[in-house]
């Protein structure tokens, strides 16, 4: 703890300390859980691919990552949700979650950039698609991103 630094502590395992609570599902509403899980599929969508579907960042679970203090996403979520929202009704008239793939797109990259009012949310955006890319592309609760990008897991086993 001394080679720390002044002031700082070394934190490992931050969801197991005690104190510490974790978000669950029945902290969000249905509306609030889908429109994170929209915005995963947004950032890492799912494509067809040889007459078949091939997983994107809901497949990879991000939802549980998003909602995992560790992440410290859930705190913004319903920030997150009520403000692309709103956005979505002002330019389209309908939520985000009933917009098209192209749109959701559009909606995401400018929240992404202009995020809330003053921007405030810009940084919360970042860090909700991270998040859906770290759950796909670093297989950090299944290995569907993992299994479809060709990375194995041969030398972890």
């Amino acid at each position: 703890m001394r080679k720390a630094g002044r002031g700082g502590i070394i934190i490992a395992g931050i969801g197991s300390l005690p104190g510490v609570a974790r978000s669950s599902d029945a902290d969000f509403t249905a509306h609030q859980k889908e429109t994170m899980e929209c915005i995963a599929d947004t950032a890492v969508p799912p494509t067809f691919e040889e007459d078949e579907w091939k997983p994107g960042a809901a497949e990879a679970r991000a939802w549980e990552l998003m909602n995992d203090p560790f992440y410290e996403v859930s705190r913004f979520i319903p920030y997150i949700t009520w403000d692309i929202d709103i956005f979505c009704y002002l330019r389209y008239g309908m939520r985000f979650v009933d917009l098209d793939y192209d749109k959701r797109e559009q909606v995401l990259l400018d929240r992404e950039v202009r995020g809330g009012p003053g921007g405030t949310l810009a940084p919360a955006y970042r860090m909700t698609i991270n998040i859906a890319k770290i759950a796909f592309f670093g297989g950090v609760i299944n290995r569907v991103g993992t299994d479809y990008v060709g990375f194995t897991y041969e030398w972890w086993r």
